[in-house]
């Protein structure tokens, strides 16, 4: 028998190839040798070989396994184990390298395969890779995985971290767009109102109605013998020369 087959009978006409991860390095061999820790071979070798990058020796009896996820070996390293990729680092199955975690994932342990972000929290490619952060106030952020936070659109704002959503600016309260604080809205000034919530301006009370503080969610009509003729006013103006006027009167009339 030539390396790399046996025979452990006697009278036979031909020899037997030897087993995978079996080997027989000389000739005229009864039985074949199992290879060592780390090492494989295919059927009818006469030696075995270091097991290839991404796999190492690691089943019961030592033959070459794909290294699983988060585990990687290349081909310089002991072939009888995988190594761990560290916390913020990750792999496929039968990695030769670990890579960090991408943009909106994270990793807190060794070993572990990469996370996304949750939903109210970012990673971008310069943060440290084993954990997202919150999302500032005045920011939200409704989906997982993502690498920034979106700024409150107009008529909402955020006074809190790591949200989900901005909240509505309550009726009476409004916040622009272009405004650059987020975390809180304004209340609309006197002479103005805002009758819906999630307002990004406030509206002047119209001719013949005011209103004389912040805050308002509507105006109030001038009375019986008061008027106002502008808009965006914070009072009335009494009528004269025994002249009158309806409620939420712009001008005022002379009496029959």
């Amino acid at each position: 028998c030539i390396p790399g087959e046996f025979q452990n009978e006697i009278g036979m006409s031909s020899c037997k190839l030897c087993n995978i991860n079996e080997k027989s390095e000389k000739q005229n061999s009864t039985f074949c040798h199992k290879c060592g820790l780390g090492e494989k071979s295919i059927r009818g070798s006469a030696k075995c070989t270091k097991c290839d990058a991404g796999e190492a020796g690691t089943d019961e009896i030592g033959m070459c396994e794909s290294c699983k996820l988060g585990q990687y070996r290349n081909a310089s390293m002991d072939a009888a184990n995988c190594s761990i990729c560290p916390a913020g680092w990750s792999s496929v199955s039968g990695s030769t390298k670990c890579r960090e975690c991408q943009s909106g994932k994270y990793n807190g342990e060794d070993g572990e395969a990469c996370k996304d972000c949750l939903e109210g929290w970012y990673r971008n490619s310069q943060m440290i890779a084993t954990q997202c952060k919150p999302c500032p106030k005045g920011q939200h952020q409704d989906k997982k995985g993502q690498r920034v936070c979106l700024d409150c659109a107009s008529g909402r704002y955020n006074e809190k971290e790591a949200q989900v959503e901005c909240e509505k600016c309550p009726k009476g309260w409004y916040r622009p767009g272009a405004y650059p604080d987020r975390t809180k809205c304004t209340k609309t000034e006197p002479g103005t109102y805002t009758d819906n919530t999630e307002s990004s301006f406030q509206q002047d009370c119209a001719a013949g109605k005011y209103t004389d503080e912040p805050g308002m969610e509507m105006c109030t009509n001038c009375p019986s013998g008061w008027y106002q003729e502008s808009s965006r006013k914070t009072k009335c103006l009494k009528c004269k020369d025994k002249l009158d006027s309806q409620p939420g009167a712009s001008v005022c009339f002379k009496p029959e």
